[in-house]
């Protein structure tokens, strides 16, 4: 089974009303369960925070020709800095490796394997969350990033921003907008706005646009949340995922850029056996992914999409 491209349109809808786009890459790394920092620090503390994860993607069929398994890993450090009780920096360093296991991949560039990475991907974060009061809050937040298989920083580095304005209706139901923007590898920057949810049904049951908070997860999502306890969380959700790399000097693209776009479909269960410690695991399947080639001037070369296929991960974080 292939989802063409031009069939996206009402996934892409869902996952509006659920997103904060890099919101959730920049904003917060705190689980779903747990509100954003302004609501959960009360006091003058800095909070440092630790995160690994792995996944695996198990293989299967492109389109006509090939096949594809693939495996991430990757970490984050991070820190938040309250400034009082209403103003709060939150700063990351996140790192992360691909490993894309192509075989007879014949229709994108002709190649057998389009690439061989692993392909790595490093970016800083950072996030300005201001509470004006009860009713209205703000984010402002930046990434600059460095994706590549083996070139050089400057070759690889791309950036973006966002802002967001959140308006709480009550204290169990918010909504916030805003407008985003990145800078693309070789095409033009990508502008969009953002939507996002959050929604407390009652003591166990939410709904949230910042999903289970998995570390690999690059894009906006929604999620249905279930608590029942102050132990574990679940989440049934899916999100929209978008990562690009430059290229080595060598294959059938020198120094093009390569793009991984999919739509994952997930179960998570989340152990927080303390405040400091919690621990996801997650399963899922990739609903749509596509693979795509472009030459170093940004001229597509060519692209292929994967059938659905299972993928499982492990996620750790510790916060001190």
């Amino acid at each position: 089974m292939t989802i063409r491209r031009d069939s996206l349109f009402p996934v892409f809808v869902l996952l509006g009303v659920g997103s904060i786009a890099t919101a959730q890459d920049a904003a917060t790394t705190n689980d779903a369960a747990v509100p954003a920092p302004a609501e959960t620090s009360n006091g003058p503390d800095v909070s440092w925070r630790l995160g690994a994860f792995g996944e695996y993607h198990l293989k299967t069929d492109l389109d006509h020709h090939g096949d594809i398994s693939l495996s991430r890993a990757g970490g984050e450090v991070g820190v938040n800095v309250p400034f009082g009780k209403a103003v709060f920096l939150d700063v990351a360093f996140r790192e992360e490796s691909s490993w894309y296991n192509f075989s007879n991949a014949t229709d994108l560039g002709g190649s057998d394997s389009p690439w061989d990475g692993p392909m790595y991907d490093h970016r800083l974060i950072s996030s300005l969350f201001v509470r004006h009061n009860d009713t209205w809050s703000y984010t402002l937040a930046g990434t600059i990033a460095w994706s590549h298989e083996d070139s050089t920083a400057s070759e690889s580095m791309t950036g973006g921003g966002l802002g967001i304005v959140t308006y709480s209706f009550s204290e169990n139901f918010s909504l916030s907008a805003g407008i985003a923007a990145s800078s693309r590898l070789e095409r033009s920057a990508r502008i969009s706005p953002v939507l996002s949810i959050d929604w407390k049904v009652n003591d166990h049951w939410r709904v949230s646009g910042r999903g289970v908070g998995r570390l690999a997860n690059r894009g906006p999502g929604l999620a249905l949340l279930y608590s029942p306890g102050d132990t574990w969380t679940f989440g049934i959700g899916a999100s929209y995922e978008s990562r690009e790399w430059r290229l080595d000097d060598q294959g059938v693209a020198p120094d093009g850029v390569a793009e991984d776009s999919r739509v994952p479909i997930e179960f998570s269960a989340v152990w927080k056996p303390s405040n400091r410690v919690s621990i996801t695991g997650t399963i899922g399947v990739d609903a749509w992914a596509e693979y795509s080639l472009y030459d170093k001037n940004g001229d597509r070369i060519g692209d292929v999409q994967a059938d659905p296929t299972p993928f499982v991960g492990l996620e750790a974080k510790l916060m001190f």
